[in-house]
């Protein structure tokens, strides 16, 4: 550990994210990684947040916000024009006069090792938590990235709460066995939801677990090849829920953003956590303006 704190550039800070959820995760689609900024410029304040809204590019500014780390990628396509009255041209405005760097953890972290979907996982109270689509990433693969290379600092004790195997989702088995319509229950309480969907025999019973964070539809066949009794997920398509239920097994929606929300408490602690290992002066705020699009009325 370094006996003086240094202040850290976003590059530094790239490194370490990096490190734990490394971009070779990705899914091919995605576009996870630096979407705006300078890897040269210095960080003394970071903001977490699950998306690059427009709302928290702008508060960005007015709490001198140096790196902005998001969930959700700005840009996901090729774009030909930068309009600068479309939100992600006034973004890249925003980001752009006030040199401000944004930076996306996306399907990485929900792929990696202790990310979103073991921590999903284990909020559920599940055991025995494997991948439900395993894959196959040695641990040297993992650690070819030393985020801490300016001081001397060992970097494997910040992987020491890391589980492998890595890969798509997870599925674990409960503590005690239940009915569909308890365990509903049990997890609209754990998320502070004001509803859920479910899909299911509510006296079904249910031990055996899968989770996928965000959308989790193009999953239904894997989840059903698994023999899980209930799958959760965001945003279940019609179709895949009708699928669900004529194989007997149950699903609970509980919403994008409920389902991603806890990767700014994870996000923060965790960087700050490495930045006082690694000696890095720096302030690191968890986003608490967002809030899911959706409303029932």
């Amino acid at each position: 550990m370094a006996g003086n704190s240094m202040i850290p550039k976003v590059s530094d800070i790239i490194k370490i994210i990096e490190q734990l959820y490394p971009l070779s995760l990705a899914e091919k689609w995605d576009n996870s990684g630096l979407q705006a900024g300078n890897k040269e410029n210095v960080v003394y304040n970071i903001l977490i947040a699950l998306d690059p809204l427009i709302s928290v590019v702008k508060s960005c500014k007015d709490m001198h916000i140096d790196l902005l780390i998001t969930h959700h990628p700005l840009l996901m396509e090729s774009i030909k024009k930068i309009d600068y009255n479309t939100p992600c041209g006034f973004v890249l405005k925003e980001a752009a006069s006030t040199d401000l760097s944004i930076y996306a953890v996306h399907t990485n972290i929900d792929k990696g090792a202790g990310g979103l979907n073991d921590i999903f996982a284990q909020k559920i109270g599940l055991k025995d938590i494997v991948p439900l689509i395993p894959l196959e990433t040695k641990i040297d693969e993992i650690k070819k990235v030393h985020p801490c290379e300016t001081i001397d600092y060992d970097i494997d004790p910040l992987l020491s709460s890391v589980s492998f195997p890595i890969g798509i989702g997870r599925i674990g088995t409960l503590e005690k066995k239940t009915d569909l319509k308890t365990f509903a229950q049990v997890i609209k309480e754990k998320f502070g939801l004001d509803h859920i969907k479910i899909s299911g025999n509510l006296d079904m019973p249910v031990s055996s677990v899968a989770v996928c964070t965000g959308s989790g539809s193009s999953l239904t066949k894997d989840f059903i090849k698994s023999k899980a009794d209930v799958y959760i997920s965001g945003d279940i398509k019609y179709h895949d829920a009708q699928n669900i239920l004529e194989n007997r097994a149950g699903v609970i929606d509980i919403g994008h953003f409920k389902s991603e929300q806890f990767f700014i408490e994870h996000m923060s602690q965790k960087l700050d956590e490495i930045m006082i290992k690694c000696g890095f002066k720096v302030n690191i705020i968890p986003c608490d303006t967002e809030k899911d699009p959706f409303i029932i009325i």
